[in-house]
Order: structure tokens, then sequence, then C-alpha cells
């Protein structure tokens, strides 16, 4: 009899364990249902509609899953909260987060036609303010006000029908436990494919970021030899922004954006290259790829600080180096092509330097800092050895704010075959492409005199309603065609009348280095065979 009634006293035991365990995994959809509903919402809406109308559905409902799992997650940890007053100022605090994550996930769909990537936590926090103010002046159309608004509304009507909700809790909680646990099954027998663009990656890869470490501070130490004494004195290396390659004249467009450098190639001081490409769509990845030894298919599997860089090489090979830039040095956290620049003997940064892509100054204050330099500063004269690398603004939207108007030469009737927003659009385009040859040919003839040898390419292109008709920006990252047109990007090389006297063989070398599809992520060793330095690492 004692044996027995012990057995029983157990399994009324385990009963009571189970039946509490059972209505803990109940709690999300019971004491917390409302919670939870309002963050399943917020955290899958935009996902799940997005790639529905990409023409994916089932990728849609994956997601959809992924945050109806991770909702869950959440609402079972709040659940296990016993005081009161603190799990409602939790439950607040997540779902503010949750709401500034929908904004943000209905902002990169509409204006990059693709989902979060943990790629872009780098791109925002190297993002200013003023900079954020243009991208949401530019991409933030009344269509997302709409979204949002209509999001608001739709919240407000939860709020409205809660007690509807809790009604129907206790009726439907089994069916939502079991819809739990199948999509579990579902998500993890499947390789996931957007952990990235999970509501809590996200908190996480923001929180996890760190500010970009000083380079100097990661110095490889490389053996570097001169091997050639017959080198140009100077080398300039300029870099564009956002430059595609087909709408310049150089290489058959058919609006005239480049006759400045065309007359240089006439006679024959520049050599156009067409079969160039950037390794990357985004100036950080790319500037990562061609001012160091990094290569953006290793991705995580190397430090990108830790690979030589390209001013370390220059500078032990003897070199004075000077970085001007048209561009902002500092984001939320210190820009990482900043920490490139700071590895330069002197860095001078243009204009009104800390309101990002937002300032107003034109790349022709370059121009205006080289003519001071070269008429004061020794470091031009015969015997030095320079290096100079420019950064300039290029054709950065807002595109009409990157020229001064007598440079507004194009005008939207001139591209019949666009709607007139679109051609718009294009025509500032074009003109700032314009601008930019006649600054790029002002830089360049301030060298004539001299052995120089410049590089001039853009970090990348952009997607200008290539693949699709109504996207205009940087690569959509789940669009081939997008990605491929916007790594197509002018490759020209000038060869001062002084150096070509000098070196008459240069034209073969850069010949034999610049071969069918040549990709600047290996603007090292084109910079160390071309100058004669030899690098053993």
């Amino acid at each position: 009899m004692p044996k027995y009634y012990n057995i029983k006293k157990v399994c009324i035991r385990m009963k009571e364990i189970i039946k509490r365990i059972y209505y803990f995994l109940l709690s999300p959809f019971t004491e917390n249902s409302f919670f939870f509903a309002v963050l399943a919402f917020l955290v899958s809406i935009a996902d799940v509609i997005a790639w529905v109308i990409y023409g994916d559905p089932v990728f849609a409902i994956y997601l959809g899953l992924h945050g109806f799992i991770m909702s869950y997650a959440i609402a079972l940890i709040v659940s296990a909260i016993k005081n009161a007053k603190f799990k409602k100022i939790l439950k607040a605090f997540i779902l503010v987060l949750a709401f500034i994550n929908f904004c943000v996930d209905a902002a990169i769909h509409m204006a990059c036609k693709i989902g979060f990537t943990n790629d872009m936590v780098a791109i925002v926090m190297g993002t200013n303010i003023s900079e954020s103010k243009e991208f949401l002046g530019t991409y933030i159309s009344l269509g997302y006000v709409v979204v949002v608004a209509i999001v608001c509304v739709l919240l407000y009507i939860l709020c409205k029908i809660k007690k509807y909700i809790v009604l129907w809790e206790r009726k439907i909680a089994p069916l939502l436990l079991v819809l739990v646990f199948l999509s579990s099954v579902v998500i993890f027998a499947r390789k996931s494919e957007n952990w990235d663009g999970i509501f809590i990656n996200k908190v996480v890869s923001f929180l996890k970021y760190k500010s970009p470490p000083d380079l100097r501070s990661y110095y490889t130490h490389p053996c570097v030899t001169q091997t050639d004494e017959t080198i140009p004195d100077n080398l300039l290396i300029i870099i564009g922004e956002s430059f595609k390659r087909n709408h310049s004249s150089l290489y058959g467009y058919e609006m005239c954006t480049n006759p400045l450098l065309t007359q240089l190639k006439e006679d024959s001081l520049l050599f156009v290259y067409d079969n160039v490409v950037s390794p990357t769509t985004s100036t950080i990845k790319t500037f990562q790829a061609i001012m160091s030894l990094y290569n953006t298919e290793d991705g995580d599997k190397v430090n990108w600080y830790e690979c030589t860089t390209l001013m370390e090489i220059l500078t032990l090979a003897g070199y004075n180096t000077l970085w001007i830039s048209n561009q902002s040095p500092t984001g939320i956290h210190d820009n990482i092509v900043t920490k490139y620049a700071e590895l330069c003997d002197s860095v001078i940064w243009t204009g009104s330097k800390y309101k990002g892509i937002a300032k107003k100054d034109y790349d022709g204050q370059v121009v205006d800092i080289l003519d001071s330099l070269i008429k004061q500063n020794v470091r031009f004269a015969n015997g030095y050895k320079n290096v100079i690398i420019i950064h300039l603004m290029g054709s950065h939207y807002i595109f009409n704010e990157r020229y001064p108007q007598e440079f507004e030469v194009f005008h939207a009737e001139q591209y019949p075959r666009y709607e007139k927003n679109k051609a718009e659009i294009i025509s500032d385009y074009d003109n700032s492409i314009l601008y930019n040859d006649f600054v790029v040919s002002e830089i360049l003839n301030r060298f004539a005199d001299k052995s120089m040898l410049a590089f001039y390419f853009s970090d990348h292109g952009i997607d200008l309603y290539e693949s699709s008709n109504d996207y205009f920006g940087h690569a959509l990252l789940n669009n081939q065609k997008s990605i491929e047109v916007s790594r197509q990007i002018p490759f020209v090389v000038y060869c001062s009348p002084a150096l070509q006297s000098q070196c008459p063989d240069i034209k073969d070398t850069l010949d034999s280095i610049i071969i069918d599809s040549y990709n600047t992520d290996n603007l090292i060793q084109l910079v160390t065979d071309v100058m004669g330095i030899e690098v053993i690492q």
C-alpha cells in the first residue's frame, strides 16, 4: 500500500509538472497574446510582403516562420518574468525596437529591393546624420510614408480589438503551439538563408559593431625593395564615385559626357581600358580590396585590417604619400575609408568635411588645393617621389548637387525614351559625369610637365534603371543583372609627356598587366609592378 501510494503520488506530481510546462509553453498565446501578435506582425510583415512581390512566395513564408518562431521565443522569455512592472517596460521596449525594425526593413526593401544584411551594419554605422537625411530625401517616397501610415493604422486597430484577441486566445493557443513545433522543424531542416535579416540578429549586429581600428597597429612590415630605377617621380590615383562605364562617351555613350578626357586620349596621353570591373558594389568593401591585400571573397575568414596596405608598401619604398578627399572623414564611427587615408603622410579634407554626402562642396575644390600645393610645396620638385590619392564625390546621389550650374548641359527632353522624372534623374547624372570630366582633366593637366603616372577609376558604378524600370541606386544584392552593371567602371591611365619620354615602354608595361577581365582589387599588384617595387611578405 505505501509503495502503490508513492507511485501514485509521483504520477500526480509528474502530471502537475507536465501541465505547468504545457501552460508555460502556451503562455505566449494566452497571457502575452497581444504582445506576441504585434511583435510577430512587426518583425515579419515587411519581409513577407516584399519577397512575395519579388516573386518568391516560398522564401516569404520561410521568413515569416522565422519571425513567428523568434516572436514566440521572445514572448516565452517575457512570460517567465514575474515582476509585472519590469515586464510591462520590457514589452514596450521590445515593441519599440520592433517598430523601428519594420521602418528600417520597409525603407531597405523600397529603396534597395533587398532585405537587411550584416554588411549594411558597417555602412549604417559609417553614415552620419547628414548622409541619412540625404538618403531619406532621395529614396523615402510618398509610398513609404503611406506604408508606414497603414501599419500604424493596423496597430491601432489591433489595440482596439485586443479584447477579441484575448477571447480567442485559449481556443487557438494549442493550434499555435503545434505550429511552433512544425515551423521549427521546417526552419532547422532547411539551411538558413537569411539569419542576417532576423530581428534579433540585427540588434546583436549593431551591438557587436566596433569602430574600425587604427591600421598602423596592424602593419605587417613586409620587405620592400625598388627594382627599377626608370620609374615615374609621381603616382596619382584618382578614385571617383558611382561612375558607370556605359555613361562615359570614352566608351561609346551617345551623350558627350567626357569631351576633355577624350581629347587627352586623342593626344596619346590617356589610355582607356574597357575590361575593368570593381570588386564590389559598395564603397567600403571596394576600398578594403583596393587599398590592401584583402580579398573580398575571403569574407570574415580574414580580418581586412590585418592585411598589408598600399600605403605601408609605398612608404617603405620611399614615397611621400598625400590623401586629398572631397568626401567626409567620419560618420557615426570613423569611416573605414578614413582609416586608409590616415596612413598617408598628409591628409587634406576639402570644404565642409563633416556633412557627408550632403555637403555641397564641388570636386573642383580639389584642383584649387593642388594648385596651392604645387605652388608652395617643394614635395613636387624634381627628385621627390610622391604618391597622391584623390577621392572625389563624383556622381554620388543627389546627382544635381554634384555640379555647378554652368555644367547643366543635358536636360530631360534629350532622353525621349524615358518618362519625365526618370529622364530628369538621368540628365542630372550625365551632368555630374560631365563635370567630373572637367575636374579629372584639370587635375591631370596640373602634372603635364612632370613625370607623372595617373590611374583614374570609380569605386563602383550604379544601377540606373537597368535591372528594373523603377529603380536607380547602388546594386540590388538579390539581382545579378544589377550587380553586373554596377561593377562596370571606367578605368583610364594618364602618362604625362615627361613620363613617356622618360619611360617609352610604359604603355606596353600597362597593357601586359591590365589584361582581360581586370579587377581593381589587383591595384596593389598593378602599382608595384609599374613602379618597380618588389614586395616580400
